[in-house]
Order: C-alpha cells, then structure tokens, then sequence
C-alpha cells in the first residue's frame, strides 16, 4: 500500500510545478471516500467526460466505479460538449463529472 504508483505534476499554491508522489493507498481511498460520500453504487452511471490522465478522471472517476460497481460512461475520446450531453441522455447518467468549462461549454 505504501509504494508509490502515480506522479502527478501540480503547481499547487506556489505556481512552480512540481511532482507529488501518490501510493496505492493515497489512490484507491481517494476513489472510496469521494464516491462513498456521493452515495454512489452498482446501480449509478458516472459519466466521465475529464481526461483519464488526471486524478479526476483516473481515480474519482474510473477507480471510484470500480470500488463500489458503478458504471463507467465515457462519451468521447476527448471532451466534446454535444457528445457529452447525448450520453448523459441515452445512456440515463445519474452523475456528471466535469469542471466549470465544461459546464459552460455544454449550456451553450
């Protein structure tokens, strides 16, 4: 649990990007903690438009299904305002994750 399985590069406060070293256990609770307290489970479909290359989309997203059996929704390669609507839609989400220009993005 201790051994180090991601870098992520953040500029955090300081705005000099450095890299913080995350363990198997800083990961996978993260996931757990943040869909537990959304409630999430087997019967939920997280629609996941945010890069996978991120924590949001790698862990929030796709390790936080994985932990409690919710379903994964990608509705594109790469973040597409139309395409993410249409899933959410046809796919029935019952959760979007996304950031403040992507909500934009899909209300215009």
């Amino acid at each position: 649990p201790d051994d180090p399985i991601n870098i992520q590069f953040t500029s955090g406060t300081t705005g000099s990007p450095k890299g913080a070293t995350l363990t198997h256990y800083n990961i996978v609770n993260n996931a757990r903690f943040v869909v537990g307290t959304l409630g999430f489970s087997e019967i939920d479909k997280l629609c996941i438009p945010v890069p996978l290359y991120h924590c949001f989309g790698m862990v929030m997203g796709t390790l936080g299904c994985v932990t409690t059996g919710a379903a994964m929704v990608f509705p594109a390669e790469a973040f597409d305002a139309v395409s993410t609507l249409k899933a959410l839609n046809e796919e029935r989400c019952t959760a979007l994750y996304s950031v403040p220009t992507m909500f934009v993005a899909m209300l215009d």
